[in-house]
């Protein structure tokens, strides 16, 4: 709050933040040093974190203003246009804060012109922290930063998150009405598996995978014989006639497993410069299915481990980060119980069951996601409304 009265009356026409909102508090700190009298630039990272979503930010404290974004942002970014930013400071004398030299208001953060992904402090707003710096009249200044952000984002966040903007169309109400689905009838190739068989078209087996490219070149068979079983193989085909998928409503990791080697076998068609990968789509449709399956769940140490197991070994990062985040704010002692530096190593059963025998990379990401989130969360504060 304001030492200053036209100040304090600018925080009452503040608007509220609405409901359905978090808001986040983190204060910083700095101890103002020689040289810091001279130039002054002071950057710091935190984390808003809740739920099974945690975002890295940054604050840049200069002369002139406060800038806060994401770490990693970009401009069609679901999460910048929807939040809201605060700032304050206060400036004391002393380098043990007992004695107060000024306190700032409180105010919104504006959207930089320079950088539309992160916002900055209006003109003016740090005058009287650059002129008492000047005068060598202050030792420490603590700003105080506020970003609210809606809990939607917090319950689901992979509806928000970029790489799943572009999935499979749903499958149709009447599918026997469908053009797409004609094939079903009408058809001239058959794919045979070990517990049944599925119709198909040669024309869209053809463009669509490059295996079955190579093998009608090489026969003039009508079945092909897979050791695929045929749940996976309906869901495949389907998605190559119709460009619609839909994972079952009860599935398991077996299942998760088997329709990827079924994907990896037909070698879907790569990207081109007119449409995206038609792997990339089926598999970003899968990995929303499993986000959504994850945070309807209620999961222990345990099963948080197997899933992580299945999102590493499949290289879902955004459902891994998911799970990383819940392991950080319920579990972190017990992970790090569970997987001291001296046994993070392929001699330890558990380690070798979640990360495998040669993923180093996973490795590393996973941990150090882990401890970050930990640890830049640690001081920052989260009001539900």
């Amino acid at each position: 709050m304001s030492l200053y009265f036209e100040e304090r009356i600018d925080e009452e026409k503040l608007e509220e933040p609405l409901n359905g909102k978090i808001t986040f508090m983190r204060p910083f700190i700095f101890t103002l040093d020689e040289e810091d009298f001279h130039m002054f630039l002071k950057t710091r990272t935190f984390r808003t974190t809740h739920d099974v979503l945690s975002i890295s930010w940054f604050m840049n404290l200069t002369d002139d203003d406060v800038a806060i974004g994401k770490e990693i942002a970009v401009l069609e970014d679901a999460f910048v246009p929807n939040c809201a930013c605060f700032v304050s400071y206060k400036l004391f004398y002393d380098n043990d804060m007992r004695f107060g030299f000024y306190s700032s208001n409180r105010v919104a953060a504006l959207w930089s012109a320079e950088n539309p992904t992160a916002f900055i402090t209006p003109d003016g707003f740090m005058t009287r922290f650059r002129d008492a710096k000047a005068e060598r009249r202050i030792k420490k200044i603590v700003v105080f930063v506020e970003i609210i952000l809606p809990t939607k984002f917090f319950n689901a966040p992979f509806k928000y998150l970029s790489p799943f903007k572009q999935l499979c169309h749903k499958y149709p109400t009447n599918m026997e009405k469908d053009f797409r689905f004609a094939f079903l009838k009408k058809s001239d190739y058959s794919i045979k598996c070990l517990d049944g068989k599925m119709p198909a078209l040669k024309c869209v087996l053809n463009v669509t995978s490059r295996f079955m490219e190579k093998h009608f070149a090489e026969t003039k068979d009508i079945e092909l014989i897979v050791e695929h079983r045929i749940d996976v193989i309906n869901l495949l085909i389907f998605y190559l006639h119709s460009g619609c998928f839909e994972m079952p409503k009860s599935f398991d990791f077996d299942f998760v497993e088997r329709l990827l080697k079924a994907i990896d076998y037909f070698e879907l068609v790569p990207q081109t410069m007119f449409r995206s990968s038609m792997r990339g789509i089926l598999t970003s449709s899968m990995q929303d299915s499993l986000c959504k399956k994850f945070v309807e769940e209620t999961c222990d140490f345990n099963d948080l481990l197997r899933w992580l197991s299945i999102a590493l070994r499949i290289s879902f990062f955004i459902l891994g980060d998911m799970i990383c985040t819940v392991i950080a704010e319920k579990y972190y002692f017990k992970w790090h119980q569970t997987f001291p530096e001296n046994a993070q190593n392929n001699e330890n059963q558990m380690f070798r069951d979640v990360f495998g025998s040669e993923h180093h990379f996973f490795i590393f990401r996973t941990f150090g996601i882990i401890d970050s989130i930990f640890n830049d969360t640690l001081l920052t504060k989260a009001i539900l409304d």
